[in-house]
């Protein structure tokens, strides 16, 4: 038996990028931590909450032109988060990462995590940690 593995593509089209965001959420949605900060966010209008993150995303690692201007950290204003909270996104998003891509572009969309990650953490007005668990 062969230990050759295919290497994984690397993130090329709006179709990877679709992928990819689906993945991290349906990560999110079932964790421990951030299930209950997404359940608080029943409200959000999911299929239009995705469409603006595929086009973030898509804009963000692929050069694409916005048809509106992306903005994730509005969205997560009003939900219930800590260190752990954003912590544990990044650790979500890079194992949806690294579990279908490899390459620059994956790389990139990892390092772009960090800096939305800290951003919310960093970056808000109205920003009130909750205590780090």
């Amino acid at each position: 038996m062969s230990d050759i593995t295919t290497p994984l593509p690397d993130i090329q089209s709006a179709r990877d990028v679709q992928a990819l965001v689906d993945a991290f959420y349906h990560k999110a949605n079932h964790d421990e931590l951030l299930a209950p900060a997404f359940r608080a966010a029943a409200h959000v209008h999911w299929p239009r909450h995705l469409t603006s993150f595929y086009e973030f995303w898509s804009t963000e690692l692929l050069s694409a032109r916005p048809t509106s201007a992306p903005r994730p950290v509005p969205a997560h204003l009003a939900l219930p988060r800590s260190t752990s909270h954003h912590n544990r996104w990044v650790q979500l998003f890079d194992a949806a990462v690294e579990e279908q891509f490899a390459g620059r572009c994956a790389g990139r969309a990892k390092s772009v995590a960090r800096q939305v990650a800290a951003a919310l953490v960093e970056g808000m007005p109205h920003y009130h940690p909750l205590p780090v668990d």
